[in-house]
């Protein structure tokens, strides 16, 4: 075995290991980036059927009026 500990260290932390560790945090950043998207488009979808729900009760209203 190598008798500098310094030497072992700098073997251990080897460009795919640093490759890896960048993979497995970019697989996070894409879930949580997902998640975020999912939530928008619910919140979008969430806000469009308040629109129609809106706009059905002032058809209503406005038909009641006449």
């Amino acid at each position: 075995m190598l008798a500098n500990p310094n030497l072992r260290a700098l073997i251990r932390i080897t460009p795919m290991h640093l490759h890896g560790k960048q993979n497995m945090a970019q697989a996070a950043n894409r879930v949580v980036r997902r998640a975020q998207l999912q939530n928008a488009r619910f919140r979008v979808k969430m806000a469009q059927a308040a629109l129609e729900n809106l706009r059905e009760l002032e058809n209503h209203s406005a038909a009641a009026k006449d």
